[in-house]
């Protein structure tokens, strides 16, 4: 059982490093196995002693495919103490540390570009090396010094390098569900428009371009020197509609025979579902033509950027925000035109939000009354209508902003305030879905690998050990598999009371593994729920990670605890005494 002193400590960095979505990776593991187990073979034909390096070893799964395969040295190269911890585990719990007539697998707790600091042995030792430090951007953990590091230092001469390859594609795309990402009402190209990881092929109405190739690194044959780019690539556009941007992703040759991609799944007839890795979509000015991009690099980032014809806006709020007040604007718009239609006179209007809705506001109203005044959100001034942005502060949770939306609604009830949106309203839904609970559970085997230790280690922790808003995951629940187990059910919660239990009741068999969490606005007479699934809705999911079975007649209760108005804990069960615990 894993353990240590320091709990806390404990607890947060080995659920920031669970990476349970990429343990679930099956098809990631096959290919590191056989690209490992042919290193060790080759190796071994040609006579020599065979010594592997693991570098970023993490659960210590790709050192043991090395020690399995036959070699007779393997060194696990760890900088984080916990996941050492782990690995040392994971060792023992598969018996490479309790055999007679074996080197068992050695474990440094040490950042590889440290490791002949305290071993100077090792410099220029290894004759295999394998390391998977990539991420979405491919280069963002900084497998590019890591990687030069070790071709100079750690390789003997004819090492085996696995990743032997790496090379990044770009495709243009267009997409009208997503233009309002980063085009704002005016026609204005808002930037900065951060980069976003996200299932593409799960956008229905995105159109691509076939992929251009930017980039090839060649890590096998130590040539560093081309490592670093800064060059133009010639775009080709002839779509009926403008390219809004270019969708990255990358496919790295571990071997002759296995690789590994983030290749859209829209690009293949399958593709295994991962989270842990995926494509990552660039937004650009909008281009009718063909244009030139220029693309460069440093060690950890890949920044593309081109020449714009349209006027571009400065915007710090995230695009996926302004996209989610994009779609309820005409409801911001009706509500606030139905109260100019009674008014027909000049009034203040306190506005808290983003400029962009002040902007649309003006542009659609200006013909209505002769003067709309906007007042700074912290003015004394006397006003007679406070238009609240609903994703003004999007780093909370949908469940803290209801809360405190609530309050703040409550305070101002029977004054001769209006506000808009006049209620907010708070939905919850019980879910099944593997493929979330994946994304925080780890498997128990991982091609044969025992690691239920650290499995049964996060589900205990994520169950003690978070507490309040952070169990909460705010997810793209259409990014992910599931099936409704009832309906979403329109809740009044308070954040006043100290305890406060929800009773859901089940509609159909299933297995319980998520509770979403979603908000709604009332304008005037009509309802908008923000629903899960639309592209730009974030909901919050609630990890159920001690999944339960349940069946129509079952009610599921959730109890919320609040301590001076502040969320202490969330816990649920259900009801029926017969159902039983997976």
């Amino acid at each position: 059982m894993l353990s240590t002193s320091n709990e806390d400590e404990y607890c947060n960095e080995l659920i920031l490093n669970a990476h349970a979505g990429m343990l679930h990776d099956n098809y990631r593991h096959q290919a590191y196995q056989a690209a490992i187990t042919n290193a060790v073979n080759t190796k071994k034909r040609q006579g020599d002693i065979v010594r592997v390096l693991d570098i970023g070893a993490g659960t210590g799964i790709l050192s043991i495919f090395a020690w399995q395969a036959g070699a007779d040295v393997v060194v696990a190269c760890e900088g984080s103490k916990i996941m050492c911890s782990v690995a040392q585990d994971t060792f023992i719990k598969n018996n490479v540390e309790n055999t007679t007539n074996r080197h068992p697998i050695i474990l440094k707790n040490v950042f590889s570009n440290n490791l002949t600091l305290k071993n100077p042995e090792y410099k220029n030792y290894f004759n295999v090396i394998v390391s998977e430090v990539y991420d979405s951007h491919l280069i963002g953990e900084g497998c590019l010094r890591t990687f030069e590091h070790a071709l100079q230092e750690l390789a003997a001469p004819s090492c085996i390098f696995i990743p032997m390859s790496a090379a990044i594609y770009i495709q243009p795309f267009a997409s009208e569900s997503l233009r309002s990402f980063c085009i704002d009402h005016q026609n204005r190209f808002m930037k900065p428009v951060e980069p976003w990881e996200t299932q593409v092929g799960k956008i229905k109405d995105i159109v691509a371009k076939p992929p251009l190739n930017v980039h090839t690194w060649m890590f096998n044959k130590g040539d560093i020197s081309n490592w670093m780019f800064d060059k133009e690539v010639n775009v080709n556009w002839d779509g009926g509609t403008s390219c809004i941007g270019i969708i990255f992703w990358w496919e790295s040759q571990l071997d002759n025979q296995s690789v590994i991609s983030t290749v859209p799944s829209f690009s293949l007839m399958y593709q295994e579902f991962r989270d842990h890795w995926m494509p990552v979509v660039y937004f650009l000015p909008p281009k009718s033509s063909d244009f030139k991009l220029q693309a460069r690099n440093d060690l950890f980032t890949i920044q593309f950027s081109c020449p714009h014809t349209i006027p571009q806006v400065e915007n710090s709020i995230y695009h996926r925000h302004i996209a989610i007040t994009n779609a309820t604007l005409k409801h911001f718009i009706t509500a606030i035109t139905d109260l100019v239609d009674k008014k027909r006179s000049s009034f203040m209007i306190k506005y808290k939000g983003r400029t962009h809705l002040k902007d649309a506001v003006l542009q659609k109203l200006h013909h209505k009354v002769d003067d709309i005044s906007f007042i700074n959100s912290n003015s004394n001034t006397e006003y007679e209508i406070e238009i609240l942005d609903c994703f003004d502060v999007f780093s909370l949770t949908q469940l803290e902003f209801y809360l405190k939306r609530r309050e703040y609604e409550r305070k101002v009830a029977g004054s001769d305030q209006v506000l808009i949106p006049s209620q907010t309203m708070l939905y919850v839904q019980l879910i099944e879905s593997q493929q979330l609970y994946n994304k925080s559970i780890p498997p128990s085997r991982v091609e044969g690998v025992d690691i239920s230790d650290y499995r049964d280690a996060v589900k205990r922790l994520t169950t003690n050990n978070l507490h309040g808003y952070d169990k909460l995951d705010p997810i793209y629940s259409w990014e992910y598999e599931y099936g409704e187990l009832s309906s979403p059910i329109l809740v009044n919660l308070e954040n006043d009371v100290p305890i406060t239990t929800l009773l859901i009741p089940v509609s159909t068999y299933g297995k319980l593994t998520n509770i979403f969490f979603s908000v709604g606005f009332k304008f005037g007479d009509e309802s908008v729920r923000l629903l899960p699934g639309q592209y730009f809705v974030k909901i919050d999911s609630l990890l159920v990670s001690n999944c339960f079975s349940v069946e129509p007649g079952d009610a599921v209760a959730i109890t919320l605890t609040f301590r001076d108005k502040i969320l202490q804990d969330i816990a649920v069960q259900n009801t029926e005494a017969n159902s039983h615990l997976s």
